[in-house]
């Protein structure tokens, strides 16, 4: 058995809920109501740039530079745009 399925094994109901969570589903299928994808995406922008704040402040409060290489590479990885375009 993998890690990633002996977790899921002890975990119980708990990742079929997450995974399989009506919110989930209908975002997937595409029939989430635009009112509640809108407030997903305002949510998640809002978390987003907390998240950013929280990895510069790490990086401003690093003791040692390769904590700080290690939070910049990070950075680097997080923020750059994905290709979606076909090879």
């Amino acid at each position: 058995m993998t890690l990633f399925a002996d977790l899921k094994k002890a975990i119980g109901t708990e990742w079929t809920d997450y995974t399989e969570h009506e919110f989930v589903r209908k975002l997937g299928e595409g029939t989430l109501p635009l009112p509640v994808f809108q407030d997903y995406l305002v949510q998640d922008y809002h978390f987003l740039v907390q998240f950013a704040r929280a990895n510069a402040l790490a990086a401003y409060k690093a003791a040692t530079s390769p904590i700080l290489k290690t939070r910049r590479a990070h950075c680097r990885l997080s923020c750059t745009k994905p290709n979606y375009t076909a090879d």
